[in-house]
């Protein structure tokens, strides 16, 4: 698959992995999800899929496309070379997949088939980082030039507006998360909090 490079992996959880990449040159969140053992499992990616693939909202991370029946093909790189430019990433990358074929034999011994959901990346982090950071915290103006610490309100008020609207969202398409943590809302560069 030309246009999907793979970078370096930024999470991990019982889910998969997910690593920062490249989509037709532009920067993705890259979540590998392995084949299931179960068809409960199965169905539960599956149905991940559909609905990031189906919901669209500034603040719910977009999804670009899904990849299906993928394995992975390792490849050589020269430890040496630099990296600083996107082509010499894309020429160095170690990690590379393509579609599984008819007739491609899989076994214990090969790569498994995997789905690959590339998404919008989130290069702020989670809001239990954001908040673990102290990045809604103040000082206020007191005497001596002392202040006594406070909570930027007005911004913590916009991240935490920015989840409900998402959440109200899916809820008007009678969809429930089931998981809203602090640790699974993510943040991008564009000024506010997306969840």
């Amino acid at each position: 698959m030309p246009d999907l490079v793979v970078g370096g992996q930024v999470g991990r959880g019982a889910y998969g992995q997910v690593f920062h990449g490249w989509w037709h040159r532009v920067g993705v969140a890259l979540k590998i999800l392995p084949s299931r053992s179960s068809e409960r499992e199965t169905l539960k990616d599956a149905i991940e899929m559909a609905v990031l693939s189906s919901v669209m909202h500034p603040s719910i991370v977009q999804m670009y496309a899904c990849l299906t029946d993928m394995i992975e093909v390792h490849t050589d790189w020269d430890a040496g070379s630099s990296m600083g430019s996107m082509s010499s990433v894309e020429n160095h990358c170690k990690t590379r997949f393509r579609r599984l074929q008819p007739g491609d034999d899989v076994d214990d011994k090969t790569a498994q088939p995997c789905n690959i959901l590339v998404m919008e990346y989130c290069d702020r982090g989670t809001l239990r980082d954001v908040l673990e950071s102290g990045a809604f915290r103040r000082r206020t103006r007191g005497s001596g030039g002392h202040g006594a610490a406070a909570v930027d309100l007005p911004a913590l008020l916009g991240v935490l507006t920015d989840v409900a609207r998402a959440l109200q969202y899916l809820h008007s398409l009678r969809l429930v998360h089931g998981d809203v943590k602090a640790s699974g809302a993510l943040g991008v560069g564009r000024g506010s909090g997306q969840g």
